[in-house]
């Protein structure tokens, strides 16, 4: 008798589902994907229990006729790929016909779908099995729900984590899909509460506001750029609307959101020590491209694509947006701190635990640090004051944005507790005020030398920050970070002056000793060293003598620039030469720049602003901190109550 049998439809179904059915996500993933496929408008996503209970997904598509829909439970069964051709051109979201077939076989699922002025159709199957087919009035699109997902696959079940987790996985992929489709109304519910809602006008910042909260209305900017092969457009964030996370950062290619790694790259490349290390700006991206010059049949989830120019793409991307931050003014706000993220005890989400949760706050700037002035200025701190010789009169500066909801409450005469959400109109209205306010200008051109050159100095808080006026706005300046600009930009001019690498011989060679590991990559490495400038030679049994070294580092950093290089080759078998040179030259620029505490007369101060207003980027110090950040006459105002 023959040991190799063909498995059963339900069983093979089941193996299937661990693929397409990874957790609830995928769920939503895939209905939501076929919602768009069939040309729907308004999608609406339900989940109880962060969809492990219930998952409900209701569109206004063009549905499926009794036959079809008996069809679309088989495995394979598709209306969007008919020849091996259509591989290579896909324009669907979906295209396998194994979904559906998946999630049957691993929970309950009821579909509820209509063709325009005809009967609609109820089919509901269990564990896979088709237990009923029944005819009911008309309706136009499909409803479909899941429930009990992975009743009958336990061990599926306990490897879940906990349903917070779960939930914020949908969450983000709903915020991602509806970033990518903004002509689509989205509305989500969890628990019987609305997470967000957008409203499908088809304009990218109108949603970005109803995911992100108003607060970001004043810091995007539009990019587009295009070239022969691609074309972007979407929304990126100015510096300060930075997160701990790279979740803020949505990339979609003709309109599929995707995860791209090389693209990410290239949007931190872009940004570069604006933002410190670790943070991440919020970007909105959809990049369209020819679908025979994209591969989506690379990952099972389809969550990854492969494109067939992928450097040029990456390369588009960090110059569009490099072009964009190149001509704004970057310098930071006073802004109100946020919200804190509740735990997820607080919502009690857990596995063993279905109560309902509670509406998750909105996940908004992490870096606490973005205005240590604030609490310093609560405190008793010494303030050298000196009297303001060029006090300066001018127009008002732009109005700041900080109230823009408020006064939409009171042109409308709306109580400032209303609850909006509950008036789509009304939520609307507020969303596009914010986002189309004359106070936001998308097109508006650096005016952060400006505001340098025309400070006028008023003193130095606690010898740390110094103070500054123009027009009615106050500016306080970190004179530490001020100068490491300064000195990083220096040091990268001079470094980048030389065409070739020129190195300093040693007076007195540096002997380092070595560890196995790193005494096998510089043999078989050991060329890349002489390129970029470390001339060494064996030295003893671990050790090597160091004879030479690039003429730009600083005699008391040779050992840790070698060391450095050393971990490097261990590592990546090759030196990141750009890398070590930067973090060396940003180590140099802070340990030789004016410290905290140092008294500067208002001389220095105005030479050190000066030669600020000269950099290319005198927003940020290298690390990424802010170095200059403005409070608005109003700001002031409302502290001493007088607004």
């Amino acid at each position: 008798m023959s040991q190799i049998k063909v498995m059963s439809e339900s069983l093979s179904n089941k193996i299937a589902a661990g693929e397409v059915v990874e957790r609830p996500k995928s769920i939503v993933k895939e209905l939501v994907e076929n919602a768009l496929d069939a040309g729907a408008t308004t999608i609406k996503i339900v989940t109880e229990g962060a969809g492990i209970k219930k998952i409900m997904v209701e569109d206004d598509g063009k549905g499926m006729s009794m036959e079809d829909a008996k069809l679309a439970f088989l495995r394979h069964a598709t209306s969007k790929i008919f020849s091996e051709d259509d591989l290579f051109k896909i324009g669907t979201l979906g295209f396998r016909g194994e979904a559906l077939a998946a999630i049957a076989s691993v929970s309950e699922v009821t579909l509820h779908t209509g063709l325009a002025s005809k009967s609609s159709t109820i089919i509901k199957i269990s564990s896979g099995v088709m237990e009923s087919v029944t005819e009911s009035d008309g309706r136009i699109g499909t409803n479909i729900t899941v429930e009990n997902l992975f009743y009958n696959t336990p061990a599926r079940l306990k490897h879940l984590k906990s349903l917070y987790t779960e939930y914020m996985h949908i969450t983000e992929y709903l915020q991602k899909m509806a970033l990518a489709r903004p002509d689509i109304r989205f509305e989500y519910i969890q628990d019987d509460k609305q997470v967000f809602q957008t409203f499908g006008t088809g304009k990218l910042d109108e949603t970005l506001v109803m995911i992100y909260g108003d607060k970001i209305a004043g810091y995007m900017y539009e990019v587009e750029k295009a070239d022969t092969d691609f074309s972007i457009s979407g929304i990126i964030s100015h510096p300060q609307m930075q997160r701990a996370s790279n979740k803020v950062m949505s990339i979609s290619i003709n309109q599929r959101t995707v995860r791209h790694y090389g693209i990410n790259r290239a949007i931190i490349a872009a940004y570069g020590n604006l933002l410190p290390k670790g943070m991440y700006p919020i970007v909105a991206f959809d990049i369209k491209v020819d679908n025979q010059l994209v591969d989506v049949n690379v990952h099972p989830a389809k969550l990854e694509v492969r494109l067939s120019q992928e450097a040029q793409i990456e390369q588009l991307v960090k110059s569009a947006i490099e072009d964009v931050l190149a001509n704004r003014n970057l310098i930071y706000k006073n802004v109100h701190q946020p919200k804190k993220i509740r735990t997820s005890e607080q919502f009690g989400l857990s596995l063993e635990n279905h109560a309902k949760s509670q509406k998750i706050a909105e996940d908004v700037v992490s870096y606490q640090k973005l205005s240590p002035q604030i609490e310093s200025m609560q405190k008793e701190k010494k303030i050298i004051y000196y009297p303001n010789k060029n006090s300066e009169s001018g127009d008002l500066v732009s109005k700041p944005r900080k109230d823009i909801l408020q006064s939409f409450y009171q042109r409308s005469n709306l109580d400032a507790n209303t609850d909006v959400r509950n008036d789509e109109k009304a939520q609307l209205e507020v969303v596009r005020d914010v986002t189309s306010s004359n106070d936001v200008d998308f097109g508006a051109q650096n005016t952060a030398v400006d505001t340098l050159q025309q400070l006028s100095i008023i003193g130095q808080f606690d010898a740390t920050y110094i103070i500054g006026q123009k027009d009615h706005a106050l500016y306080l300046i970190d004179q530490h970070a001020a100068q490491e600009r300064i000195k990083y930009e220096e040091h990268m001019q001079k470094v980048r002056a030389f065409e070739t690498i020129t190195v300093q011989e040693l007076l007195f060679p540096l002997v380092i000793i070595l560890l196995p590991e790193e005494l096998k990559a510089i043999k078989l490495y050991g060329e890349d060293f002489q390129k970029n400038g470390i001339l060494f030679e064996k030295f003893g049994e671990n050790e090597i003598r160091i004879n030479g070294v690039p003429s730009w580092i600083n005699k008391t950093d040779i050992e840790v620039y070698v060391r450095k290089a050393i971990a490097s080759i261990t590592k990546n078998k090759a030196i990141d030469s750009a890398e070590i040179r930067e973090q060396e030259l940003i180590m140099l620029s802070c340990k030789y720049s004016i410290k905290a505490n140092d008294i500067l007369s208002i001389r220095e101060m105005e030479v050190l602003i000066d030669m600020l207003s000269k950099t290319k980027t005198p927003y940020t110090c290298p690390h990424g901190r802010p170095i200059i950040i403005e409070y608005t006459k109003g700001e002031v105002e409302r502290w001493f109550k007088r607004a």
